[in-house]
């Protein structure tokens, strides 16, 4: 999926589940996470972007590792900032870009990191069903988030 694909993905799905502001900010950053991650690892060179693209950054296992030691408060508290919660949030947006990533032709690694093996493989990157269905869910996850909203 393209970026903004992933930007607008994690951001109605942190609304609709009441992230407050700051877990909404971390998990729409957390869902370009592990594009950034390979771009930082490519630099400039679109070779070499094209080799590890969707590789380990793109692996689910790594990040669940990552959300269940946020879970078990592995990681310290510093300054007084909860660093369990906000790679939690990183981790949860890592994730869902990940299982948008799992819709397209490209697919993602399943249990080997190096190789991309599984997907649903319902459309290709940046093609107009992928935007279909991201205006869809968006739309969907505020419709639902309106009415739990005017409920209370």
């Amino acid at each position: 999926m393209k970026f903004g694909s992933h930007k607008a993905i994690n951001g109605s799905l942190s609304v609709f589940l009441g992230f407050d502001i700051a877990g909404i900010v971390i998990t729409v950053l957390g869902g370009v996470l592990p594009d950034i991650l390979d771009r930082i690892i490519a630099g400039r060179n679109e070779w070499l972007f094209s080799r590890i693209h969707r590789k380990i950054s793109h692996w689910w296992l790594l990040w669940g590792a990552i959300l269940y030691l946020c879970h078990i408060s592995f990681f310290p508290v510093i300054f007084q900032i909860n660093t369990s919660e906000i790679l939690w949030y990183l981790s949860f947006g890592s994730l869902l870009h990940i299982a948008c990533d799992s819709l397209t032709m490209s697919g993602i690694p399943f249990l080997n990191p190096f190789k991309q093996s599984i997907g649903f493989r319902l459309f290709y990157t940046g093609s107009g069903a992928e935007y279909a269905l991201v205006r869809d869910r968006s739309v969907i996850l505020y419709q639902q988030w309106r009415l739990v909203v005017t409920k209370e």
